[in-house]
């Protein structure tokens, strides 16, 4: 990668983070590069993905949430369309794709007991 600064080397860079996320904070490793020229920190939007899925990971396993591939598992175990289970689950038509696709579920919608 180079740097969107000066085009020059960047380096990946860790450092210990927090996040708040549905008014609860949440300990991550944040990933950044830094431009070796400029010292500019920036991101991708593949380092950000990964930087949020650290905090959404802790939030489902706190609260027993399902992770999208389990989510479309028990779907395809009933032989179900998405827009149908979303009826049966009383959710919005098309909420349940959503959540397949990973869209955090309120902790009322994504408990899995």
């Amino acid at each position: 990668m180079k740097s969107p600064f000066t085009g020059g080397k960047v380096r990946l860079h860790q450092e210990n983070a927090e996040l708040i996320f549905r008014k609860e904070k949440f300990q991550y490793i944040y990933l950044y590069y830094q431009c070796e020229d400029t010292k500019e920190r920036f991101t991708t939007t593949e380092i950000d993905e990964i930087n949020l899925s650290q905090v959404y990971n802790q939030y489902r396993i706190k609260y027993g949430i399902p992770f999208p591939d389990e989510i479309k598992r028990i779907r395809q175990m009933y032989e179900l369309s998405a827009s149908k289970m979303s009826e049966i689950l009383g959710f919005g038509d098309n909420q349940y794709r959503l959540y397949e696709n990973g869209d955090m579920p309120s902790e009322a919608n994504g408990k899995d007991d």
